[in-house]
């Protein structure tokens, strides 16, 4: 495949003018245009068996709360808190619940999902995000970079479950790119104003579940509100305005090469500034931030195991090598190379351990493997993406296309790319499918069955109304 099938930094593609079916070592994408329920809709039924696949997999997963104490969360506060913070989350999910016709209680449980984790156990071993940003002074064009790299577990990736979205609101509002799981609204990703988010996932032990008769935003969609309705100068402010019982990290930058980096929690948030001099930001999932160290009678941080600490360390040794080869001037290609790096236990080991390493394949001994790279060059707006460990995937280039009610818009070829990616994406292996039916059984058991009482006492049925 050539190069111009995955476009490059100097000539990026839109994402509607990529045939994801002739693609398949990509990471699949759709447009979504119209209102907050059609862009639902659209999302639904372009990605309707992967959803299925991903709510299913999340149905009593080891790493939430029991699913009945879930759900009654999601009743009480998650839905309340997305009504009152985020209508239009709300109703993009009402409509993904038609595209694909999942209740909208399960899709609420995808997008809340780490919140749910952070009042749960803590497994070690579990999915986890290292995130990097490069000042312009840091790179070799002078283009700030977020670089963010993730991992899922391998029956995930198997799924083929992260794809790209690019969200065009219309009435002249910036478009949003983002990188999300089947069925989340929210993701690492960028607007086309050049603001770039990318979050972290740390635990505190001012982590709690919901109370009381405030209504909860769910952190877990923090990166697609801040890209909807923030900038790099109200994002702390907006988050601070927020009610919130999970803890989060989130670093945003701009068009400008500025950046904040804000660990938050639900009591404050810390500022991490990192080394004093410093050209590059790094982060993981654990607490870094000088904030929070001094605060450490008020906060402890419940982050298990090494990794994290050990990847950051490593990165860190890895922008620092580049530094001194080239002045401090890092390529795009360069910075690729920094997260397909596969030495592990933070720089020390010979590459046979699993802490520290940047790049994870598929192994054995294994739990989690690299999903995938992405990269927002927020000068430029040409966000970069990787399906799978970075050191050997393919990188796609895209830029955003016209905004709709702007000056040259092309909503048209916008709706009809995207009824094309649908049925594109709609021919997904038979492994895939088989596991989407699958785990499409297990709702429905589990929602004709174990939900009975539930649904009684808690549904609009139990009032004269529709079942949930």
């Amino acid at each position: 495949m050539s190069t111009s099938s995955h476009g490059t930094l100097e000539a990026p593609l839109r994402l509607t003018e990529v045939d994801f079916g002739l693609l398949r070592e990509c990471m699949p994408g759709v447009t979504l245009t119209g209102d907050n329920y059609e862009r639902g809709k659209m999302y639904g039924q372009a990605f309707a068996e992967k959803i299925t696949a991903n709510v299913g997999r999340h149905v009593d997963h080891p790493n939430l709360p029991p699913l009945e104490f879930c759900l009654t969360l999601i009743l009480d506060y998650y839905i309340p808190g997305l009504q009152y913070h985020w209508h239009a989350g709300w109703e993009e999910l009402q409509g993904m619940s038609e595209g694909c016709g999942i209740d909208v209680e399960f899709l609420v449980l995808l997008n809340v999902r780490e919140d749910l984790v952070s009042i749960s156990h803590l497994p070690e071993g579990a999915p986890e995000t290292t995130t990097a940003f490069f000042l312009p002074r840091a790179t070799a064009d002078e283009s700030a970079i977020l670089a963010h790299s993730f991992t899922v577990a391998k029956p995930a990736y198997d799924l083929d479950l992260m794809h790209s979205i690019e969200v065009r609101p219309g009435h002249g509002l910036a478009n949003i790119f983002m990188v999300v799981e089947a069925g989340m609204l929210s993701g690492c990703g960028m607007n086309s104003s050049g603001l770039a988010v990318a979050a972290n996932a740390i635990y505190s032990s001012l982590d709690c579940a919901p109370g009381g008769d405030e209504p909860y935003f769910p952190v877990t969609c923090l990166e697609r509100y801040l890209l909807a309705s923030a900038t790099l100068d109200t994002a702390g402010d907006i988050i601070g305005a927020m009610a919130i019982h999970a803890s989060r990290h989130v670093i945003v930058a701009n068009a400008e090469g500025r950046s904040r980096s804000l660990e938050c929690t639900p009591r404050r948030g810390y500022s991490h500034t990192g080394p004093i001099g410093a050209t590059s930001k790094l982060h993981g999932n654990h607490f870094q931030s000088f904030d929070a160290y001094l605060h450490r009678d008020e906060v402890t941080d419940r982050y298990r195991g090494p990794a994290s600490q050990d990847r950051v360390r490593r990165l860190q040794q890895l922008v620092d090598d580049v530094r001194s080869r080239t002045g401090g001037r890092a390529t795009p290609q360069q910075v690729r190379a920094m997260f397909s790096d596969h030495v592990g236990g933070g720089g020390g080991g010979s590459g046979s351990g699993t802490a520290g390493m940047l790049c994870m394949h598929r192994e054995a001994y294994r739990p989690n493997m690299t999903a995938g790279l992405a990269m927002f060059d927020t000068r430029r707006r040409v966000v970069s993406v990787c399906k799978g460990p970075p050191c050997r995937g393919t990188m796609m280039h895209f830029r955003f296309q016209a905004i709709v009610g702007g000056d040259n818009d092309e909503e048209s070829n916008s709706t009809s790319s995207s009824s094309d990616s649908s049925s594109s994406d709609g021919s997904s292996s038979a492994a895939a499918s088989a596991s989407a039916r699958a785990s499409h059984e297990r709702v429905e058991d589990w929602f004709a069955t174990a939900t009975a009482s539930w649904s009684r006492k808690n549904s609009p049925a139990s009032e004269g109304g529709s079942a949930v």
